[in-house]
């Protein structure tokens, strides 16, 4: 689950071929290979703007939200007019940051303006800038998002749906919201933290009413207000004042209805509360999350992941069937794995021949994806290590919501004993 995509599209001049590939990367959201081209190549750059704005993106999806505020600024102030089509991007992307850093109201402020602007110009305002708008300024009024963690490791228990870690339906934690110990889903696919209607009267949370924002899953759905949470533990690590965006999670489909009950779909801790942590580990042997009190040496090929603007954890690979570098999303709260249409568009011609001979079904926030595929041998490498998978389906229909090639679902991640994740240097790493 997240949020509508905020794209932005930069246009400029006859340049060099370095200023086209750094707008290329830009264009078509391929943070990772902006990254790798700013390093390599950014000193040669013609066009003056791109500097700070690569900066700006790179300090966005790698984690560094004071960083990003600083070049952004600095974009806005010297490069607004070159790149006016683009500010309203920027302007969302750092209210993102401010409230990352919990400075609500600055991050409520920023919209203001933003959304003024529209209006005094006599134009249709985003409904996303606006309903965050209400979210941050109500968030303001509550008091700063904060975590506290001793100092020694933390060790949470995980459990899957019916125990059977052999095929992993859905991972869960056990937390303590205001008091209660509820066991909830576990996701790091959700950018957010969500719960239903239903699950707030269970613990007694107060539904604070705000501009509704549409949620992306499976299809669309629109939020129902806002729950912060006093306190949300853990284990031993404490959270406060913990915003939760309120959602009806049921479709129109009764099955899936059925099934998402029967896995008590309801609560959702996702990203948004796991990246505050600086790491987490994720142990499968043990059946145990691990919330180190410091966090491990980076490697070298640090970072290989990214948060993207849709708020997904992005994990580079190098793709077995293509020998190309893909995105994967990292989801916990996927009961299966797949390489998606996108990644199908791109790489065809390696199918030719091929026909679909199976229909994938899914269910989730917004409804139910029915899908063509066929299945495929897979092999997937990361920082140069290569893993196998015996078979894997292939998408070969349009669908929704696509920003990533492959989805690693929990089976897959937990064919892994461990794996590791460090929000700080944005790094994955898994051990088997």
């Amino acid at each position: 689950v997240y949020n509508n995509n905020i794209s932005t599209y930069i246009t400029f001049g006859q340049t060099k071929i370095i200023d086209e590939k750094i707008g290329e990367a830009m264009n078509g959201s391929d943070w990772a290979g902006l990254r790798e081209l700013y390093i390599s190549e950014g000193k040669n750059l013609q066009t003056p703007f791109l500097h700070p704005l690569s900066k700006f993106f790179i300090s966005q999806f790698y984690n560094k939200p004071d960083s990003a505020i600083k070049h952004g600024n600095e974009r806005l102030e010297k490069y607004q007019d070159e790149l006016s089509s683009s500010v309203p991007s920027i302007l969302y992307f750092m209210a993102e940051d401010y409230a990352s850093l919990s400075h609500y109201g600055k991050a409520s402020s920023l919209l203001h303006s933003l959304n003024e602007a529209y209006r005094q110009a006599g134009r249709p305002v985003n409904p996303i800038f606006e309903g965050y708008e209400d979210i941050y300024s109500k968030l303001s009024d509550m008091g700063s998002f904060t975590v506290s963690k001793p100092n020694h490791d933390v060790f949470v228990p995980l459990s899957v749906h019916k125990n059977d870690n052999n095929k992993p339906e859905m991972l869960y934690v056990t937390a303590n919201f205001n008091g209660n110990d509820i066991k909830c889903n576990y996701d790091t696919g959700a950018g957010i933290n969500i719960m239903t209607p239903e699950f707030a009267k269970r613990i007694g949370a107060k539904i604070i009413p705000t501009k509704s924002i549409q949620m992306s899953g499976i299809s669309h759905a629109k939020s129902e207000g806002l729950v912060v949470l006093d306190s949300l533990k853990l284990g031993e690590v404490v959270y406060r004042k913990v915003p939760f965006i309120v959602v009806d999670m049921t479709t129109d489909n009764s099955l899936a209805n059925k099934k998402l009950k029967e896995l008590d779909y309801s609560c959702v801790i996702g990203s948004q509360t796991m990246m505050p942590l600086g790491e987490i580990r994720f142990d499968f042997e043990k059946m145990q999350l691990i919330i180190p009190a410091s966090c491990s040496p980076s490697p070298k090929y640090a970072p290989n992941f990214y948060r993207s603007s849709q708020h997904g954890l992005h994990l580079s690979l190098i793709d077995g069937l293509s020998s190309k570098r893909i995105d994967a999303l990292i989801d916990t709260g996927a009961s299966g794995s797949l390489l998606t249409y996108r990644y199908y568009k791109k790489s065809e011609n390696l199918f030719d021949g091929k026909t679909e001979t199976d229909s994938l079904r899914s269910a989730g926030v917004g409804g139910v994806s029915v899908v063509k595929t066929i299945p495929s041998h897979w092999s997937y490498t990361i920082s140069g290590k290569k893993y196998d998978v015996t078979s894997i389906p292939i998408v070969v229909s349009p669908a929704q919501n696509e920003d990533y090639d492959c989805l690693m679902g929990l089976p897959l991640l937990m064919s892994h004993k461990k794996f590791v994740m460090n929000f700080n240097e944005m790094w994955i790493r898994f051990d088997d």
